[in-house]
């Protein structure tokens, strides 16, 4: 499963490893997850058509690294070695 869901995996009732922990006896194996290294609006409102090109995003390098931090500990806490999950990670 590849997950690229902004800086969580979701809230509460909307979260995915919890949905599927309750839905599935079957392991998740999660082979990619984080954010885009970008700063890019686009697609962030209902304004017509968005293209996403290089003069409009901007790295941030800081906030993809908090986020990817965020992201490991919380696949870490839901992991089934921690008996809290229905994925393993190695």
């Amino acid at each position: 499963m590849q997950l690229y869901r902004g800086d969580n995996f979701g809230i509460d009732e909307k979260n995915f490893l919890k949905q599927f922990a309750h839905t599935s006896t079957k392991p998740l194996i999660v082979s990619e997850y984080g954010v885009d290294s970008y700063n890019d609006t686009c697609g962030s409102s209902s304004e017509g058509v968005c293209y996403n090109l290089p003069t409009e995003a901007q790295e941030a390098q800081s906030v993809h690294a908090a986020w990817g931090v965020k992201l490991s500990l919380e696949l870490l806490s839901q992991s089934s070695a921690e008996g809290k999950g229905a994925f393993c990670v190695s």
